[in-house]
């Protein structure tokens, strides 16, 4: 995972998310609780809302063969400790759960 220069945390991991969560953390509101992570071809993850998901969804089965040059979402990047007090606090969301189990879902190993 890339890396962010925190002012309170010090150089942490940095947190890639869409405008509508941006949005919520900088107004201080709740965003929806259903949110999911997509990765990239490095594994980087980026959390995005519903929304955001259906569109980044329908994107990739239709570019699948394709670089992706314009990314259709916008991304909005972070650091990753202060999404975390945010989606705990706000919207009661455990993003290590969600990260852990969005890996699991996406990058598990072929069973030998």
């Amino acid at each position: 995972m890339p890396m962010v220069d925190c002012e309170s945390h010090g150089l942490v991991e940095a947190a890639f998310y869409c405008a509508h969560i941006e949005s919520c953390l900088r107004s201080g509101v709740a965003c929806e609780v259903d949110m999911d992570l997509v990765f990239d071809d490095f594994g980087d993850a980026c959390l995005l809302c519903v929304t955001c998901l259906a569109v980044a969804r329908e994107y990739v089965r239709a570019h699948q063969t394709e670089f992706i040059d314009a990314y259709p979402i916008e991304l909005e990047g972070g650091c990753i400790d202060h999404l975390k007090e945010w989606s705990e606090k706000v919207n009661n969301v455990d993003l290590d759960a969600l990260l852990k189990a969005a890996v699991k879902r996406t990058r598990r190993r072929p069973e030998r």
